[in-house]
């Protein structure tokens, strides 16, 4: 379970549009600037596999670069994304025939709805759609060596997209606005 070997030599060069994170920061490798002040090493060292690491944040916007929340919300409510690109959830999957029109295109109106009475909205794979994300992952690939994905939360005060639950792969979770009370076992 050691270090996984990068497939090609880091470049740490910001493209136009890169942001911080997802470029790294201070031209950091992107696990780096996300594991920081971990290094990488003692990461792959000493938790992963082995036990959850938690980074507390005293800077709620480290991450703004990275997901614009205006942006999620665009996204989900004004480009008319299909059935695939995003799903509701209220302690597990919800109906998609509640907000999904038949011609499978999703029902902005009524996806509104559900998020306010609680259910939260969920972007699989989101770094296909939002720029930064991509940058982010297509990095993690590089310096990993194997697929990475994000998968993006959107959820109302006091929600749960999930009931209790374990995941059987490795998982980084970035809390990016807002605030949520997390149980990690």
């Amino acid at each position: 379970h050691g270090r996984p070997q990068g497939r090609r030599g880091r470049d740490h060069h910001r493209r136009p549009g890169e942001l911080t994170v997802s470029a790294g920061a201070a031209g950091m490798p992107r696990l780096a600037a996300l594991l920081d002040p971990i290094g990488v090493d003692e990461f792959f060292a000493r938790y992963r596999d082995r036990e959850h690491v938690v980074v507390h944040r005293g800077d709620p916007k480290r991450y703004a670069d990275l997901v614009d929340l205006a942006g999620v919300e665009s996204f989900i409510f004004e480009t008319n994304p299909r059935s695939t690109e995003l799903q509701v959830l209220h302690e597990g999957p919800v109906d998609r025939a509640g907000y999904i029109y038949p011609s499978g295109l999703v029902d902005a109106l009524a996806l509104s709805r559900l998020y306010e009475e609680g259910h939260s909205i969920v972007l699989p794979h989101a770094h296909l759609h939002l720029a930064p994300l991509g940058y982010l992952v297509r990095g993690l690939e590089d310096e990993l060596g194997c697929r990475a994905q994000t998968n993006l939360y959107l959820s109302p005060p006091g929600a749960a997209a999930f009931a209790p639950h374990y995941d059987t792969h490795d998982v980084l979770v970035l809390q990016i606005h807002g605030e949520k009370e997390w149980t990690l076992f």
